[in-house]
């Protein structure tokens, strides 16, 4: 873990130099004062919109385990999005993970799979959108390398995730002899893990839920965009060139999930940065006017997600600490839905 955290600082310290070379930072200051802060209220009320389309989204992804409220789900998704705000390593998989199977008394396993798939749909969202743009904008060769790259990595996975849990009779019964070798009580350990992942792939044998999280995963970017465009009209006043708010949007749009992917500090400072000014500078924007709305949007998502995530680790009376360890389980999991088919037959 040690390690990624350095990591993570190294390559937000070298996108940031790369960012801020060359720019003034006292030119970044006037461009960002001088915005209108006005349009920065749909933006920010945007972003929790957005979140609450995902959680939505979340609850078909996990009824295949369990069907669970959209409180508890709207819950631990702005808790786990806010731990990514401030603790390394992308550890806000983990707590919103912790924090879902805590409440609701499922297997962090099951939990954690859905999460998986979630996080497929969204990759394969923003993909769909980099083709779409690139028919009419002439992305950088890096993005679309990157863009390719991800593509083929998220193909894997999701090829890897049928085999697992349309073969997952076949693939225990290859795999569960090796676990009963270990020593202890790790071989059940294992083998309980990989039947309560098999689990939260449940959504993979319902046609109607993928579609309907397919559409939702449409309808939650296309607010994520809108978003962007509020930002981006705050700062109209300094990018006079700029004659397309929304084609521009959907170029920050991709661009920036793809950076995200990077590793970096926590709020992804550097990355963003870096690609915010390598976007906008194709729409005639200057540099500082550009790193002026990068910081601007990430203040836009920081705020309000670590807010409300705040707030709702108070309301369940949970601590970050314990969360990131994994240490706030529930003393005693419920079967999930399909464990419990299996039992009773």
């Amino acid at each position: 873990m040690r390690k990624k955290v350095w990591i993570g600082f190294l390559v937000s310290a070298v996108f940031l130099y790369l960012a801020v070379r060359g720019v003034h930072p006292r030119e970044v200051w006037t461009a960002m004062t001088g915005a209108r802060f006005l349009w920065l209220v749909p933006g920010s009320t945007l972003t929790i919109v957005a979140f609450m389309i995902r959680a939505w989204r979340w609850r078909y992804l996990m009824e295949p385990v369990r069907p669970i409220g959209f409180g508890a789900s709207f819950s631990a998704t702005m808790i786990g999005f806010m731990a990514n705000n401030v603790l390394p390593a992308r550890a806000g998989e983990v707590v919103r993970a912790v924090a879902l199977g805590r409440r609701e008394r499922i297997s962090k396993s099951s939990v954690f799979a859905t999460i998986v798939m979630e996080r497929l749909f969204d990759l394969f969202t923003i993909l769909l959108i980099l083709g779409a743009v690139f028919l009419v904008f002439p992305f950088p060769a890096l993005v679309l390398r990157a863009g390719i790259t991800v593509l083929i990595i998220s193909v894997g996975i999701l090829l890897a995730l049928v085999l697992l849990h349309f073969q997952s009779h076949n693939l225990r019964a290859a795999i569960e002899p090796a676990f009963q070798r270990l020593p202890g009580r790790i071989g059940g350990m294992f083998t309980r893990f990989m039947q309560a992942f098999i689990d939260g792939l449940g959504i993979l044998r319902r046609g109607r839920h993928i579609a309907i999280v397919a559409l939702l995963s449409a309808l939650m970017w296309l607010v994520t965009i809108l978003g962007i465009v509020c930002v981006l009209l705050a700062m109209s006043q300094q990018m006079p060139y700029l004659e397309n708010t929304l084609k521009a949007a959907l170029a920050l749009l991709v661009a920036v999930s793809l950076a995200i992917m990077v590793p970096s500090t926590p709020g992804y400072i550097g990355p963003v940065q870096y690609v915010c000014k390598e976007i906008l500078a194709l729409f005639q924007v200057t540099q500082e006017a550009a790193l002026g709305f990068s910081f601007l949007y990430q203040a836009s998502q920081f705020i309000p997600i670590t807010a409300v995530g705040i707030y709702y680790l108070w309301k369940e009376n949970l601590s970050l600490a314990d969360l990131s360890r994994g240490d706030a389980e529930a003393p005693a999991e419920r079967p999930s839905a399909r464990t419990g088919e299996r039992e009773q037959g």
